[in-house]
This record gives C-alpha cells, structure tokens and sequence, in this order.
C-alpha cells in the first residue's frame, strides 16, 4: 500500500462536508435543550413543572406450578440422581498460578 496525497479540492470539499455537518448537530442540540444564545430566555422559569416518577412495584414472586405440567413432568433423568459430594479439583485453583507462569531469563 502506498501512502496518497489527496487534491486540495477534495480536502476542501470534505472540510466543508464536515463543518456543515457539525453545525447541523450543534444547532439540534442547542435547541432540544433549550438554549438561548441571543440573549433572553425562551422560557418562563416560573411555569416550569416537573412531574413526578411513579415506579411500579415488581411482583418478586415466582410461581413454580407450570413445572408440574406435560413438558417438565415427562423430562427423563439420566445419570445417577441424587448426586454424591465428590471432592473433585483444588479448593483454591489460583494459588499455585503465580509459581507456574515460565520464568524469563
């Protein structure tokens, strides 16, 4: 790949492409949050309400009566049931790792 200089009219033209782009954008903003460059406010800060939040509760039950309809009843199990308590691994699997990287020389 080799490296190409660009014509000044096409830099130009993206400039120009650039800045109407960024003016376009500060104008939506400016006037979605109300500003006012000119001087006065646009508007009465005497009118201005402010409504409340109101959260609905959440309904932190679960109920588990579908379980014991046709899909969930007629699950086979495979293995053992119940599983036994078997001590598999380490109890702490990160306290040897500092000691096992390879060492640089």
């Amino acid at each position: 790949l080799v490296r190409q200089k660009m014509k000044k009219t096409k830099v130009i033209t993206l400039s120009f492409v650039m800045v109407v782009i960024l003016g376009i954008m500060a104008y939506i903003l400016i006037n979605s949050f109300g500003i006012n460059i000119g001087g006065g406010s646009k508007q009465d800060s005497t009118k201005i309400t402010v409504g409340l939040l109101v959260v609905p509760s959440i309904n932190a039950e679960f109920e588990t009566d579908f379980l014991k309809k046709d899909p969930y009843i007629n699950l086979e199990k495979h293995g053992q049931w119940p599983l036994k308590n078997i001590k598999e691994g380490r109890d702490n699997p990160f306290l040897g790792l500092l000691y096992s990287l390879p060492t640089q020389r």
